[in-house]
This record gives C-alpha cells, sequence and structure tokens, in this order.
C-alpha cells in the first residue's frame, strides 16, 4: 500500500553497521557508494539493494503461511 514502514531493519552489507527506520521510513547509515544494504522487516521479504537505489526501498508482504507459533 505504500505506507512508509518503521521499524524496517537497514544493515551495511560488508561492514555488519545497522540502523532502523523512523516513524516516517527515513533513515541514515554511513556506507560507501558501492555498498550493498540489507532492509528487512517482520511480515515482509528481506530486500538487498545498492545504496545508489536506496532512496526508495519497497519491501513486498510475505505472503507465506508460517504456521502456528508458540511463544513460551
Amino acid at each position: 500500500n505504500n505506507s512508509p514502514l518503521s521499524g524496517a531493519t537497514v544493515v551495511v552489507k560488508k561492514t555488519g553497521k545497522m540502523t532502523t527506520t523512523s516513524a516516517d521510513g527515513s533513515f541514515a547509515i554511513q556506507a560507501a557508494s558501492n555498498d550493498r544494504l540489507l532492509v528487512s522487516n517482520v511480515g515482509y521479504v528481506n530486500r538487498e539493494v545498492s545504496v545508489s537505489e536506496a532512496a526508495v526501498v519497497a519491501l513486498q508482504p510475505d505472503t507465506r503461511n508460517l504456521g502456528e507459533v508458540v511463544v513460551t
């Protein structure tokens, strides 16, 4: 639905530096222009993008059936 995702995790693949997106979906992270970013959020398919592609990153909902989860 193209709404910003708050709390998505963004990781620089090479260095492991990590941040999360703010309420408006924005984020800031130190990365080289040739680095790759891994973007993930619960309920969405993870995505890997180049820094140059990271201005707008759209995640697709994960429609796989996760089955039953038991938390103890």
